[in-house]
């Protein structure tokens, strides 16, 4: 098959184009979401008419979106919601182009645009040859922020690469005791300066620790004349006595501020700790946390309770328990890799888009192929990420149908049939620039062969998209004797040749160039 010109709206002659040429199956290419949305929606229609005049098959790149709803900004779970929208919009008008099949739509694993990648290499030789990480991006999930690790050898642990799992362990040590340390260091100064007001108070006569509370109260409350009037009953017998009860006023207004900071310090550091727990499953720790809740619940639920400076006190050795209580816990990993993250959120994307297909369309819904972006262009580009995103988004699909009173045979067979994989052999060929080999390209299409739904056909050169036909680059041919091998219903599953930079350079159809790749004959015999 052949893919049509992404760049325009009026998909409906650039499909004639292509079936012009005797192709039966097309692809209708709308990466770009504001073209996708150019094309009127009785263009679908019309497609589905012409799709059924010539007895052709149609299938549709739905615009790159990102799954997972990650930006250049960090992460928002409103952020992937919408791009949830936004491809569920394109499957509903998938259906459009055949009512009555299944039909195949593609989907970026990721946008590949704008976002981070890990950096790695190929090293070594013979067995010893691996995949070394040279960088891995993480992610903190509540604050949507992303930061980069460079994995480097360190001296200190005798010139030896650590690894990532340690380097990530040690850096959310570092920062979860980096925080406790601030709001230690805050709390402390509120204590010992409300604990020092206290003392300085004991040594005047008539006004007592209580007494001095309900004056401070008073200053805040904007009853100054109250507070007035006792400072000058205390000036009456001794001046100076007078003057250490202001200072001590000062002293607990400087206290509560700190006392405050570090309040708001505890709670945020609270609820990270909390979610990253919640995640892990780690049922002890969380207990803990439940329980310091409800010995703050006071404070947390009483608004009155909490700005009351006769509460103070209490307050005061509340957060100081608070602290030795997040020191007691073992250290959350609020920082997680990149990956793992965009696993999660992308199967969460992919899973729910599939099953409002399944439950709208039923046995005509659209396939779900998800397709690797070129290598070093994003996250989740190999075939090992694409098979585990793959089966994440089966298992979410299966326990979704499961909930809504379908069996679990019954869905598991759905989520086989409606979720899968695009494999792009130009774009996993990129691999060879980071020192892949040829090898190395076909155990990453060995990974995904069971799960295979659709092959993009376009070759390069290792290190750009240029999107030449096959047989132009280096592409291993060996890959497609082992996916024939390696896959279900092989001879049925749409080849559609993607070569836009081609067409756009040389103007000539990538058709005849294909098919010699292949070694098929394009001209009878003599």
């Amino acid at each position: 098959g052949l893919a049509t010109d992404a760049r325009t709206a009026n998909q409906l002659r650039a499909a004639t184009e292509k079936l012009n040429t005797g192709a039966k199956a097309v692809e209708i290419s709308t990466i770009n979401a504001e073209t996708f949305e150019t094309i009127p929606e009785q263009h679908f229609e019309e497609l589905n008419r012409l799709r059924k005049l010539v007895g052709a098959e149609l299938t549709l790149h739905a615009p790159i979106v990102e799954p997972t709803g990650l930006t250049k900004k960090g992460w928002d779970p409103e952020d992937r919601e919408q791009a949830e929208r936004q491809m569920i919009d394109a499957i509903e008008k998938a259906n459009k182009l055949n009512p009555q099949g299944n039909v195949v739509t593609t989907f970026h694993s990721s946008e590949s645009t704008g976002l981070p990648s890990e950096t790695y290499e190929w090293m070594g030789e013979g067995e010893k040859r691996k995949k070394v990480l040279k960088e891995v991006i993480l992610i903190d999930e509540r604050s949507g922020g992303i930061q980069n690790l460079p994995l480097k050898q360190s001296a200190f642990e005798g010139n030896k690469n650590i690894g990532p799992e340690k380097e990530i362990e040690n850096i959310n040590k570092a920062n979860w005791y980096k925080n406790l340390q601030h709001i230690n260091y805050v709390a402390e100064q509120g204590a010992q300066r409300i604990d020092g007001a206290l003392r300085e108070v004991s040594e005047i006569p008539k006004v007592s620790g209580k007494g001095l509370l309900q004056l401070y109260k008073y200053n805040i409350n904007g009853q100054g004349e109250k507070v007035d009037k006792a400072i000058s009953l205390v000036e009456k017998d001794n001046p100076m006595l007078g003057a250490q009860l202001k200072a001590s006023l000062n002293e607990m207004g400087h206290g509560e501020i700190y006392l405050r900071d570090a309040y708001s310090n505890l709670r945020e550091l609270y609820d990270q700790a909390y979610d990253a727990l919640k995640k892990s499953k780690k049922e002890a720790e969380l207990k803990k946390l439940d329980s310091f809740r409800k010995e703050m619940s006071p404070f947390i639920e009483n608004e009155k309770y909490l700005k009351d400076p006769e509460n103070l006190e209490e307050f005061k050795e509340k957060i100081r328990k608070g602290v030795h209580v997040l020191r007691s816990i073992e250290v959350p990993q609020i920082l997680r890799p990149l990956k793992e993250f965009a696993l999660d959120k992308s199967s969460d994307t992919f899973s729910n888009i599939a099953f409002h297909a399944f439950n709208k369309f039923g046995e005509h819904a659209p396939i779900i192929s998800i397709e690797n972006p070129p290598a070093g262009t994003g996250f989740l580009t190999s075939g090992d990420e694409l098979r585990e995103l793959v089966k994440m988004s089966r298992e979410k699909f299966v326990n979704k149908a499961v909930e809504k009173g379908i069996s679990e045979n019954q869905a598991k067979k759905e989520a086989e049939k409606l979720i899968g994989v695009t494999w792009d052999v130009g774009h996993i060929n990129q691999l060879r620039k980071y020192g892949a080999r040829e090898k190395e390209l076909l155990g990453q299409a060995k990974a995904i062969a069971p799960y295979l739904k659709h092959i993009h056909l376009s070759d390069n050169f290792g290190i750009e998209n240029v999107e030449l036909p096959m047989g132009m680059g280096n592409v291993p041919k060996e890959t497609f004797k082992l996916l024939a091998e390696q896959s279900k219903g092989f001879e049925k599953i749409k080849k559609v040749v993607e070569v836009g930079n081609w067409h756009h350079h040389f103007q000539v159809t990538p058709f005849g160039e294909t098919l010699m790749a292949f070694g098929s004959p394009i001209y009878a015999p003599g």
